[in-house]
């Protein structure tokens, strides 16, 4: 169990970098709660004045994808990119400034030492270009473009497979480029996407959306194998062919190194958007693999993906060769393989090291034995089982979507009727230096505890939880179980969606860099039956994320946040004695006041808070719970969700029972 010893640390003002460092394990925030009159009824709620983080959502995220001209497609990446215009997008195979030939070093038959990993050749001839890469305008991070030229045997001037991609590090917006993988000149500076003459040679959105560059681009933009990444300066333990080192001092004189090339923690917290119409199924996902109370270490370094397009698995459930896709599926065991595992490879060794981990030259049996563990956990997510610390987070998916920067369900899915699935009680992701705050979108029971005595931190526990926690490493957690003996019958564990937002996201913020996270600790065990908290002074975003125990005993029980211009309070009233211990993180910026929409709404049904305009423009996260959450039979649970008419709502359940189940979501206002 989660060590949440911490809990009862006294009110502090930390820095969000500090917060993320901390040896902590269990965290976030509980909210305690409101009077049951400071809740508005349904009827008094403008529902026609909020949105949300959606638990459906919008239909083009999961739906074919829809026909959107090149023009159209261009004009959009133009803007996502911060673009001049679509004459940045021009470049040229051949360009003695900026391209670099991909060294193909000690040839062997169809071997050589780098081969590329997206059909195993040994492409001699080759080229690379970084075609653009700048500051972003509010100068926190880069916009990446790079152009790959593949020759294919081909004579001068000619290539078969030309591709681009474009990559903007503080949204995460990517577009995708792909021509019509036919032979044709390199000279693209009059044949630019979107326009007429670039039509002849570039294929439609709709087409590379169906070609399914996804499947392999499943852990970020850019695929870092040995074969572009020795374009970078290379490990000195590695033997450098006269080739490659004519290429590095090339790459480094024109800027066209694939960014990212050996640099630690690439492709493991940064944002990931897809741009475009036709690209609005695509979605990726990240695995959690917990082993004996850490990471599989496969994941210190980087994320592992898996992908989705149109709500299918794109990534495969690796059985065959041509079933084998993605980071996890097709490129993992390649990268830690013995000689052969990848194709068109020369042995191991110093000219030709093995791919994976940085600075290893050959292979090694305990790294190989983590990426099969890793393999087995993704394919067992693919073909839809669960197992025990093996589990799934969303962290891409297509612009016009809104479930946030990191997305985690905990033993299944809310909708309507609650159910929960054998292990997956535990999902840990990494925590970008952008990610705001956590909050919970759904959320189910039961939360109880059965001796109301016990503290959660005591061994004897027992009981059951939800938490958004910090591990000692500093990656984040969400987690929901019962904690103690099992009981005849077995013993029902809480879950619900934990969702992520980065301070980039929300429109108020104007400098995401400068802002922090507080921590408030709180504890209720019947001696002080109401609790106040004071939390900020109207500048913070605060959520409930912690909920322990007994968290709710009666109708008359309530936790949340109670609001009171120009301070905000957690608070905790109840009728009863029992026990309740959580923490609040308030993710605040003190530059800035967050828009809400709407602020703890109320709802023991089903009440609306957006209509279909507005779904896209804010996200929203529960606030508060009250009435009997410890009830085991008929499971309570408030969610928000999308209907068929793309309207939020947030319903709540049981109905109608002595229970008196309810809760309240508020709602931020996003950037565009």
């Amino acid at each position: 169990m989660e060590n949440l010893s911490f809990l009862r640390a006294a009110p502090g003002r930390l820095r969000r970098r500090s917060l993320v460092a901390l040896s902590l394990t269990g965290a976030a925030l509980l909210g305690a709660c409101t009077a049951s009159e400071e809740f508005p009824d349904e009827a008094e709620v403008a529902v026609a004045t909020t949105a949300a983080a959606l638990e459906v959502e919008p239909p083009v995220c999961d739906a074919p994808n829809p026909e959107e001209t090149s023009t159209e497609y261009t004009a959009a990446c133009v803007t996502a990119l911060e673009l001049n215009g679509p004459e940045d997008l021009a470049f040229d195979c051949d360009d003695p400034d900026k391209s670099v030939e991909v060294p193909d070093t000690h040839p062997n038959g169809a071997n050589c030492d780098r081969p590329n990993v997206l059909n195993g050749e040994c492409d001699k001839e080759s080229r690379f270009q970084v075609v653009r890469d700048v500051e972003t305008k509010d100068r926190r991070g880069r916009v990446q473009i790079v152009a790959h030229c593949r020759k294919r045997g081909h004579g001068p001037g000619q290539f078969e497979d030309i591709a681009m991609i474009g990559y903007n590090s503080v949204t995460g917006d990517t577009c995708f480029w792909q021509n019509t993988l036919t032979p044709m000149s390199g000279d693209m500076r009059k044949r630019i996407p979107g326009t007429r003459d670039g039509d002849k040679v570039w294929q439609t959105p709709n087409s590379v959306s169906n070609g399914n560059c996804i499947a392999c681009h499943d852990n970020g933009p850019f695929v870092r194998s040995p074969y572009l990444s020795q374009l970078k300066s290379t490990p000195p333990t590695v033997d450098l062919d006269p080739d490659i080192v004519k290429a590095q001092a090339e790459a480094a004189k024109f800027g066209s190194a694939l960014p990212g090339s050996r640099e630690d923690g690439v492709n493991k917290a940064e944002p990931y958007r897809f741009v475009g119409k036709a690209f609005q199924g695509w979605k990726t996902y990240g695995i959690s693999l917990n082993e004996g109370g850490g990471q599989n270490k496969c994941l210190n370094c980087h994320r592992m993906g898996l992908s989705k397009k149109d709500g299918n698995w794109m990534s495969g459930d690796g059985t065959t060769a041509t079933q084998s896709r993605g980071t996890t599926m097709k490129f993992s065991p390649m990268a830690v393989g013995d000689n052969g595992s990848q194709p068109s490879k020369n042995d191991h060794g110093n000219h030709s090291p093995i791919w994976m981990t940085p600075g290893q030259v050959s292979y090694l049996q305990d790294t190989k034995d983590a990426q099969a563990r890793l393999f087995d956990c993704g394919q067992l997510l693919v073909l839809g089982g669960t197992s025990r610390g093996c589990a799934a987070y969303e962290f891409g998916q297509g612009s016009s979507c809104r479930s946030g920067a990191i997305t985690a369900t905990i033993n299944g899915v809310t909708s309507s009727a609650p159910t929960t699935t054998s292990g997956g009680s535990r999902v840990d992701f990494p925590w970008g230096p952008d990610i705001g705050f956590m909050g919970w979108r759904t959320l189910f029971g039961p939360f109880r505890a059965v001796d109301e005595k016990v503290r959660f931190d005591d061994p004897a526990f027992d009981g059951s939880y939800a938490t958004i926690g910090v591990a000692p490493d500093g990656h984040f957690f969400a987690s929901a179980q019962w904690h103690g003996p099992d009981a005849p019958g077995g013993r029902r564990p809480p879950g619900g969606t934990a969702v992520g937002t980065r301070f980039a996201e929300i429109v108020a913020v104007p400098n995401p860099q400068k802002c922090g996270g507080t921590l408030f600790g709180m504890e209720d065990f019947g001696e002080r039956p109401n609790q106040d908290l004071f939390l900020d002074s109207g500048e913070s975003i605060s959520m409930p994320t912690t909920f322990v125990g007994n968290v709710s005993s009666s109708a008359q029980d309530a936790f949340g946040l109670l609001v009171q211009a120009p301070a905000t309070y957690l608070q905790r009233r109840t009728a009863g004695r029992r026990p309740f211990e959580g923490v609040a993180m308030a993710s605040g910026c003190g530059a800035y006041t967050p828009r809400y929409v709407v602020r703890n709404v109320r709802s023991q049904y089903n009440v609306r808070l957006t209509t279909a305009a507005q779904t896209d423009k804010v996200r929203c996260f529960l606030t508060g719970i009250e009435g009997d959450w410890t009830l085991d039979g008929p499971q309570p649970f408030a969610e928000i969700y999308l209907n068929a008419a793309r309207e939020t709502w947030l319903r709540v359940g049981p109905v109608e029972t002595p229970a008196g189940i309810a809760a309240t979501a508020s709602c931020i206002e996003l950037r565009p």
